[in-house]
């Protein structure tokens, strides 16, 4: 691990990688690596994989590199998705409610910039496979699951 003051470099095959189901979770910078800052977390989803809304309770940054991502969010009741192109951008207030899912039938690839404790909450998550375990650890890193007024996707 760097010191946090030196220059960090991570090749495009390199970080600590792990798997959340199914789907490849690559930690390219550490929270250690930014004085707890924030951490750089790599993620490569399979067709039709992703996250169903839920909220946060820090921002988050999600950054497309490849495929097509879809991002849902509730605005006014209802829900709203965009698509945005590889080097389009999502930002994510606190609290907001938000998912995303591989809308195409390749492999999708995002950045995240996100709190650092998202970290533990990977690591933990690729531990669990079971939807209750899955759910108590939801509630213990403080994201809240969003009841949809209509289903984004099938």
């Amino acid at each position: 691990m760097q010191s946090p003051s030196t220059l960090t470099y991570v090749a495009p095959d390199e970080g600590q990688t792990v798997r959340v189901m199914g789907d490849t979770v690559t930690f390219k910078v550490r929270a250690a690596e930014t004085r707890g800052r924030y951490a750089l977390i790599q993620t490569l989803l399979g067709p039709g994989s992703g996250l169903g809304l839920h909220t946060n309770p820090e921002e988050v940054t999600l950054v497309v590199l490849e495929g097509t991502i879809e991002f849902t969010t509730i605005a006014d009741a209802q829900l709203a998705t965009r698509r945005p192109a590889a080097g389009g951008v999502i930002h994510v207030p606190a609290g907001v409610p938000y998912g995303f899912r591989n809308a195409g039938a390749t492999p999708a690839e995002m950045l995240l910039i996100t709190a650092p404790r998202m970290e533990d909450f990977l690591f933990e998550r690729s531990a669990v496979t079971d939807v209750e375990p899955a759910a108590a650890l939801f509630a213990k890193y403080g994201l809240g699951e969003v009841e949809m007024p209509a289903r984004p996707w099938p």
